[in-house]
């Protein structure tokens, strides 16, 4: 399959749900697999739907939000129970995943800032973060991108491949970071190059 020329998202949030590229089944096809609760989205990771540390993070993170959401009218003693077990199945998705424990730490932070809130603004509070967790790492690595791309000389050559060869196939194959995975072969100043939490 031909992947066209636009930016293509390895992972989106569309009419509530997340969408992960199905990347077991790259490059033959481009294909988007929704999740609509944490066990769906844990069985994703869990299964290399999604992969690298960045977008597994993001993924998770939106997990904690779907979940939040699904339970957004039930007792708040109910909501906090069944949230701990999805935050819990979400940990056991992929256990050496650096930047999963990350994501799921900020979030529970946010919630427990927040416990004593209605259950629905809980939920509405955690998407947001979540949102915001997409964010920062997509600013985060267009700035990796740009900076790596500044200490490389117009016609730089790596082995067979030229300066543009080279960030034109780091873009094609970028689907490691939550944002941007393909790009148009320009000036290589947007490839990605994904970032890992410590």
């Amino acid at each position: 399959m031909k992947i066209p020329p636009e930016a293509v998202e390895t992972l989106r949030w569309h009419d509530g749900r997340l969408e992960l590229i199905d990347q077991r089944i790259l490059p033959e096809r481009l294909e988007y697999l929704a999740c609509r609760s944490a066990l769906e989205t844990a069985e994703s990771i869990r299964a290399m739907v999604v992969r690298g540390a960045p977008a597994i993070g993001c993924a998770a993170a939106y997990g904690v939000a779907l979940e939040a959401l699904r339970l957004r009218e039930e007792p708040p003693t109910e909501f906090a129970a069944d949230m701990n077990k999805a935050i819990a199945a979400l940990s056991a998705s992929r256990p050496t995943a650096v930047n999963l424990f990350w994501a799921l730490k900020r979030m529970r932070a946010v919630w427990d800032k927040i416990k004593d809130w209605p259950c629905g603004e809980i939920a509405d509070r955690l998407l947001a973060e979540a949102h915001e967790i997409a964010a920062e790492d997509v600013r985060i690595n267009r700035a990796i991108g740009a900076n790596g791309a500044t200490l490389l000389l117009d016609g730089a050559r790596f082995g067979r491949r030229s300066r543009q060869a080279h960030f034109g196939h780091r873009r094609r194959n970028a689907t490691l970071p939550a944002g941007c995975t393909v790009d148009r072969l320009g000036d290589g100043t947007g490839g990605h190059s994904g970032h890992t939490h410590h």
